[in-house]
């Protein structure tokens, strides 16, 4: 097999710009054991599923 040709540097300044995703913080409360965690992370997954 051979390797792919390298591309032109000029090539890299047409890369889309990366796209950054806010999200607002969330006050979750104590958790002690990965099954809170975890349940915290369901409950919020449910939630933003039902907006």
């Amino acid at each position: 097999m051979s390797k792919r040709p390298a591309q032109d540097a000029g090539d890299s300044s047409s890369q889309p710009p990366i796209k950054k995703v806010q999200f607002e913080p969330i006050l979750i409360g104590p958790i002690s054991t990965l099954e809170e965690m975890d349940m915290k992370v369901l409950q919020f997954q449910n939630k933003k599923l039902a907006q």
